[in-house]
């Protein structure tokens, strides 16, 4: 069923079974490249506020209730049967009223994964990058950069931040001497960034815990962010340049470091490293954040 107020909640709705109810006094504004599957329920309160950014995606049997504000980040995961609720009944010691609401608003930072059947109740602020595991019940605000599971209590952990990290675009799964560096420079990220789909080879490299792999990736502003905590450029694919990224680091005055086997521009190149010697590469990279963190 739809709703014929669907074009005030424009997402694409993959499947035919939907709820929609969407009051006229209603406060919506969604981004692009939402995503909804079968079975999911909208419902925005009037004079209630809904916020929600680009590329969120709803599977399945999604609940979302919104009677004071619900704003969601851009990036956003939410699993089969997740429930959004800002606002619970009243209620006493002997009575619940059937019609009577207390409210709170409800905020979910950006690039958080929410496990299925997850229930994020009203108040709660969600910080960015959480993921929350199946099943849990949110009751109270989460820090950004954490992971939430449940085995009957709520654990909370950090979820570690490199403070030191390497980006690399690549149209190719050969990346010249990677496992090599990645083994020998565990304490840095190596954020690998990739327009399409990746073999099951490059796959294999997310088995390193330093390792970031973004497949799939076309989207300026989110390239844009993973630059901005890039502090070497490493231009060490094989094939040719992605996206004019050479010429897009040494904008954001990103260095450049290479193997003279790869190089794509070696005249944009600052450090350029036989690729008969890998471990020079590494301790070009350990003096660069030595004299950068001293």
């Amino acid at each position: 069923m739809e709703s014929n107020m669907k074009h005030k909640l424009p997402i694409n709705y993959l499947g035919q079974f939907y709820n929609l109810e969407l009051e006229e006094h209603a406060d919506i504004q969604v981004d692009d490249g939402i995503i909804a599957k079968n079975f999911c329920s909208f419902e925005v309160k009037n004079y209630a506020t809904l916020r929600i950014g680009k590329q969120v995606f709803f599977n399945s049997s999604c609940v979302l209730r919104c009677m004071e504000k619900v704003t969601i980040g851009d990036y956003c995961l939410f699993g089969d049967g997740v429930k959004i609720y800002d606002n619970n009944h009243h209620y006493s010691h002997h009575h619940i009223e059937t019609i009577s609401f207390s409210t709170a608003p409800i905020t979910i930072g950006r690039h958080c994964w929410v496990g299925a059947n997850s229930v994020i109740l009203k108040g709660v602020t969600i910080g960015d990058n959480v993921i929350i595991g199946a099943g849990c019940t949110i009751y109270k605000d989460v820090p950004a950069n954490t992971i939430v599971t449940s085995s009957g209590t709520m654990t909370y952990r950090p979820r570690p931040q490199f403070d030191k990290q390497v980006t690399t675009f690549t149209a190719s799964d050969t990346l010249e001497h990677l496992e090599y560096l990645v083994t020998s420079l565990p304490d840095i990220a190596f954020n690998i960034l990739a327009g399409t789909h990746i073999s099951p080879h490059l796959n294999s490299f997310r088995r390193f815990s330093n390792v970031n792999i973004y497949s799939n990736i076309n989207d300026t502003e989110l390239e844009d962010e993973i630059l901005d905590r890039t502090s070497i450029y490493l231009d060490i694919n094989h094939w040719w340049e992605v996206k004019d990224i050479l010429n897009r680091c040494q904008q954001k005055q990103i260095p450049i470091y290479s193997f003279d086997t790869v190089a794509h521009q070696p005249e944009l190149t600052n450090t350029m490293i036989s690729s008969n010697h890998p471990e020079e590469m590494v301790q070009a990279i350990q003096d660069f954040f030595k004299e950068r963190d001293t």
